[in-house]
């Protein structure tokens, strides 16, 4: 008899699917299991990385993972942005910043976003949580570390989890514990990977679930919170919620078709392992540059990075773009960019392929 598995947030039956593709850390992206298995919640559309184990999470809580750089790059009309501006920018367009607000950042890392809000919000009280001991060292000393689990007095006014709510195992456990840290017309803001327009980021094996728009509208129901804007662009790596306990708009969204975005990944490991070309180079240092490296049957020259301070990925040297020669295929994982292909061609020689 088929043992059954029960979604953890609205109890219907999941279904599992095995896929035999690789999967990664977003610790240097290491490879974590050559073939994977999903739970998925037709109702509430969630998604689960059966897999995964606490076991396989303690990286997080090494010295090494607190030395990561992981803030993100924004690509904005021509120009760099890092992550936390463009969240800044997002939450201050929306009224959300208010001068003596109360912020809580779980999962804040060094508090980039924290330091912000601090300084262009006047008389703000801004505190954050991360489960790395080194980080929560750190975060004491800047006198910043806010343990909202033993917290039964203080009440903030945004609570955000900008890539931290998938390494939570129980989300429900968690919503509650928001609940009891929020003010009476306090907001939660979350910021997840964008897996409707990148599918390589259902490779990402080491978090324990994959959300859409649709399943964490449908998760924070249950509690009452509803959606009072999203931030969601055909362009766009990741996507914005900004919840809220007073309904204001009735959002509806579509159901995420996990088979339809597999298909697109096998698709290219297809294309991968069927490239003659010489001069081969990898764009980019993420997991979509790790999935490429997987399938590519052939020696790669170099990874092209704009911004990674790294000396090497997969034990191979990483580069400027600008060392691009006019005879090298550039394999660029980027097709939710409309716009990569055009800025490429004008900064940099070489044939781009964009997948």
């Amino acid at each position: 008899m088929k043992k059954k598995y029960l979604c953890p947030s609205c109890k219907n039956n999941l279904f599992k699917k095995i896929v035999k593709l690789p999967f990664f850390t977003h610790f240097k992206f290491y490879l974590i299991n050559k073939k994977n298995s999903y739970l998925i919640c037709k109702v509430c559309n969630i998604i689960i990385n059966k897999n995964l184990t606490n076991k396989k999470l303690k990286f997080i809580l090494s010295k090494n993972y607190s030395k990561l750089n992981l803030n993100q790059k924004s690509f904005k009309k021509n120009k760099n942005f890092q992550k936390y501006d463009e969240q800044f920018t997002y939450l201050k367009k929306n009224r959300i910043l208010k001068d003596g607000m109360s912020v809580l950042d779980i999962g804040c890392n060094k508090g980039h976003l924290l330091k912000k809000i601090k300084k262009n919000i006047k008389n703000s009280v801004c505190k954050g949580y991360d489960e790395n001991p080194y980080i929560k060292k750190y975060l004491r000393n800047k006198a910043i570390f806010f343990d909202y689990q033993k917290n039964k007095t203080f009440k903030f006014d945004l609570i955000i989890l900008s890539h931290s709510l998938m390494y939570f195992k129980n989300i429900n456990k968690l919503i509650k514990v928001l609940q009891k840290n929020l003010s009476e017309d306090g907001k939660i803001f979350i910021e997840t990977p964008n897996i409707e327009n990148s599918p390589f980021y259902l490779l990402m094996g080491d978090q324990y679930y994959f959300f859409t728009i649709y399943s964490l509208q449908k998760i924070f129901f249950k509690f009452k919170f509803y959606i009072l804007d999203t931030n969601f662009s055909n362009s766009n790596s990741n996507f914005s919620i900004i919840f809220g306990n007073n309904k204001i708009n009735d959002y509806k969204f579509k159901k995420f078709n996990l088979v339809k975005s597999l298909k697109y990944l096998f698709f290219i490991k297809n294309y991968l392992k069927s490239i003659n070309k010489k001069n081969l180079i990898i764009f980019g240092t993420t997991v979509k540059a790790a999935f490429i490296h997987y399938f590519i049957n052939k020696e790669v020259k170099f990874f092209a990075d704009e911004e990674n301070k790294n000396k090497f990925f997969k034990d191979i040297k990483v580069k400027h773009p600008r060392f691009i020669r006019k005879d090298d295929f550039v394999i660029v994982p980027l097709k939710e960019k409309k716009n990569i292909l055009k800025n490429l061609k004008r900064k940099y020689l070489g044939t781009f392929k964009i997948i």
